[in-house]
């Protein structure tokens, strides 16, 4: 059955993607230079405010140069991270996000 709601949750987030990025999105990130772009990957991973590890990412939803959220195994639920929240991370291959452990949900 848990399997059952994790398809589910994937199917939904995968419809959701965007088709297209708007132009004013694709200007903004043009125009960003490119040591304040986050370099976002599948397996990296996501640690909270408070230092503690979430998990490893395993989506990126939107574009490459837009990313809208993250979605992160946090024990046995898969979570959305908004894109706002994230940072680069202390070390190389680690992401960090604004947001505390408990507010990750």
């Amino acid at each position: 059955m848990k399997f059952v709601k994790i398809a589910a949750v994937a199917i939904g987030l995968a419809a959701a993607l965007p088709v297209a990025t708007p132009v004013a999105a694709q200007e903004a990130a043009a125009e960003t230079p490119a040591a304040e772009q986050l370099e976002l990957r599948r397996g990296m991973w996501l640690i909270s405010a408070d230092g503690r590890r979430v998990g490893r990412i395993d989506t990126v939803v939107g574009e490459e140069n837009a990313p809208v959220a993250v979605t992160v195994i946090k024990g046995m639920d898969i979570v959305s991270v908004p894109a706002e929240t994230l940072s680069p991370g202390e070390d190389k291959g680690k992401v960090a996000t604004s947001l505390n452990y408990r507010d990750i949900r």
